[in-house]
């Protein structure tokens, strides 16, 4: 099938900035790889195949997730992807199943049993909520608007203590007026009843009267394609060159928010790949979780400008949750606005009632600004303490695949870091010089300095660490895939991968986490909290 890749005119963005070499910045976005419309047409290819057909063996299906196989090429241009991984759940018979095909080979589809239980969809959400309005006690209030549906934590009931084995997608139901109660019930998909739990809830989570986060607003449905490539350039010098994929098609096993390949500063490689595969929340006591959140799911957050297919060129400042305190927007997907000496990249996902944003933003002297927020809508968990925890994994490739090397500084001289390690940050409040790591190639001198945030905070026992360095290793085996099967052990299980390989002259991954404590009861109702560190260019 042809669509791997579109051409459409190169959108360019010129703003008033100060000017860099007597000449104002420029941002180029162009697609890279195949569109949406090829993506959409492979899931009905899909859903329609031989294969998963003879897999399901007639019963009822949904394909619930189909992303493209972004596989890595250090060193080498980016190559367009033209495989994909799907994600399908069969109710007739409850199983699950991944298949993997190609945009260009219909007929090579193949189907495998999988253990992993798909994250639910809009789609699925929305059918779950059609079986309450059709079959339960709550229906009436739902069409007359005395309750209203969201979608809660956790997004599936773990049925082990149901003694169901179906697919249970969780509802939550709101009441609009003192004529309904607050709760969450699970919706089986299998035979379309509605579950009901003892306290109004799933046993990790909760609906009670009292709620706090802000007020819950509307959605607009996403579209456009996945993946652009972006470059920016200061007259004819181009500064910054990447590949920027959205939320909703970004890799690893929840997702990773705004993904970046490729990423090059005055024609010099930086990263082959930089995101976010790790998010999790953890409570005090687990009164609520915890839970290993996903950055698939874009929630809207306003932006005004030229929407190109799913990246918004803004003429403003976007604002999401965090700018402006509200749920509501009118666009899903990446913007891209250009500021001054700066390129930002920004996007918003939702995650149950929990709201993410992601940024990027890059400044014309080569220092890369790596940002998450955290905040909440109306919900009862959140009104007790918890700790978000985001795990940047960043993929160096400096001026080479083979030849980095990694220092860290606490208080003096930078020592090199000869073996794969888990590192601590130190107290901010202490009183020392400033810590950092430094990776670079020893045959250029050039490198990237990461100066932690001041509020990035330490790891607790479920945060597990602050940094882990380790050498690549190439898919499948690369460290990619910590969490194996949701319900398992939410915290970031990176200490598998310290194996105590050499990074000496290696290919280095560094992963990078925040951790943000949110205590609503005594700090007030603010709309949340931003917060990563500073890449900092080194003899570039």
């Amino acid at each position: 099938m042809n669509g791997i890749r579109r051409v459409i005119p190169v959108i360019t963005l010129v703003l008033g900035c100060t000017p860099v070499a007597q000449a104002a910045l420029t941002v180029h976005v162009e697609p890279f790889g195949p569109s949406a419309e090829a993506i959409q047409h492979a899931r009905t290819e899909l859903a329609a195949s031989p294969a998963l057909k003879a897999r399901v063996q007639g019963g009822e299906f949904r394909v619930l997730d189909l992303r493209m196989i972004s596989e890595d090429h250090p060193g080498a241009a980016a190559v367009a992807p033209t495989r994909y991984s799907a994600s399908v759940f069969d109710y007739t018979h409850n199983r699950a199943f991944t298949a993997v095909g190609a945009l260009d080979r219909p007929a090579s589809i193949s189907v495998a049993a999988s253990n992993r239980p798909p994250l639910p969809t809009a789609e699925e959400f929305e059918a779950a909520v059609e079986v309450i309005r059709q079959n339960s006690p709550f229906g009436a209030d739902l069409l007359s608007g005395r309750l209203g549906a969201y979608p809660p934590m956790p997004p599936l009931e773990d049925v082990a203590h149901l003694g169901a084995g179906h697919r249970i997608v969780e509802v939550g139901l709101w009441p609009a007026d003192d004529r309904a109660e607050h709760e969450i019930v699970g919706v089986d998909m299998s035979d379309r009843k509605v579950v009901r739990y003892a306290g109004g809830a799933p046993p990790t989570s909760r609906a009670e009267p009292n709620v706090c986060g802000l007020p819950q607003g509307n959605n607009v449905a996403g579209s456009g394609g996945p993946t652009y490539q972006v470059t920016v350039m200061n007259g004819t010098t181009m500064v910054w060159s990447m590949l920027v994929t959205r939320p909703l098609a970004s890799s690893a096993t929840n997702g990773s928010g705004v993904e970046l390949q490729n990423v090059e500063y005055m024609g010099k490689h930086i990263f082959d790949r930089a995101h976010v595969p790790i998010l999790n929340v953890k409570y005090d006591a687990d009164a609520c979780g915890p839970y290993r959140d996903w950055e698939t799911s874009e929630n809207a957050f306003q932006a005004t400008g030229a929407n190109v297919n799913g990246f918004m060129i803004c003429t403003t400042p976007p604002q999401t949750i965090l700018e402006d305190g509200t749920d509501n927007g009118n666009f899903t997907g990446v913007a891209v606005y250009l500021q001054g000496d700066s390129v930002y990249l920004v996007s918003e996902m939702s995650a149950g009632w929990y709201r993410y944003a992601s940024y990027w933003k890059f400044d014309a002297n080569g220092t890369i600004h790596p940002r998450f927020g955290f905040a909440a809508v109306d919900n009862s968990c959140v009104c007790f303490v918890h700790d978000h925890h985001a795990y940047w994994r960043l993929d160096f490739d400096i001026e080479g695949t083979t030849n980095n090397v990694v220092y860290e500084s606490k208080s003096g001289p930078r020592v090199q870091k000869m073996t794969e390690t888990r590192v601590s940050r130190i107290s901010q409040v202490m009183n020392i010089l400033p810590q950092y790591w430094l990776v670079s190639n020893p045959a250029t001198n050039r490198g990237y300095k990461i100066l932690p945030g001041p509020q990035d905070g330490v790891a607790d026992a479920y945060g597990r660490g602050d940094l882990w360095l380790l050498r690549y290793h190439a898919p499948p085996n690369e460290e990619l895939d910590d969490y194996p099967n949701p319900g398992a052990d939410t915290s970031a299980n990176l200490d598998q991968y310290l194996t105590g390989e050499s990074l000496d002259h290696q290919h280095i991954v560094v992963w990078y986490a925040i951790h943000s404590i949110h205590d609503i009861a005594h700090e007030g109702m603010d709309a949340g909290e931003v917060i990563g560190p500073d890449l900092v260019p080194v003899s570039w």
